[in-house]
C-alpha cells in the first residue's frame, strides 16, 4: 500500500503538466491503464482524467493531501 501512494503520488504529480495524458503517465509509473485507473480513484476519490481536468483549471481539492500522507502508513 505504501509503494502504490508513492506511486499515485508521482502520478498526480505528472498529470498536473499539460502535455501529460494519462496512458503515458501509468505506463512510466509501471501500471496497466485499467491498474491505474482504479488505484488512482481508490485512493484520491476521482479518476485521473477527473484529476487532469482539475489541475488544468486550478480547482484541486486540499484534501488529496489527506490521501497521500505517506506518514500515516
Amino acid at each position: 500500500q505504501y509503494l502504490t501512494k508513492l506511486r499515485i503520488t508521482k502520478a498526480c504529480e505528472l498529470l498536473s503538466y499539460p502535455n501529460s495524458t494519462v496512458t503515458s503517465v501509468a505506463n512510466a509509473l509501471g501500471y496497466d491503464t485499467s491498474v491505474f485507473y482504479r488505484h488512482f480513484k481508490e485512493i484520491i476519490g476521482y479518476s485521473p482524467s477527473e484529476y487532469k481536468q482539475r489541475a488544468a483549471e486550478g480547482i484541486l481539492f486540499e484534501q488529496k493531501d489527506q490521501y497521500l500522507d505517506l506518514q500515516q502508513l
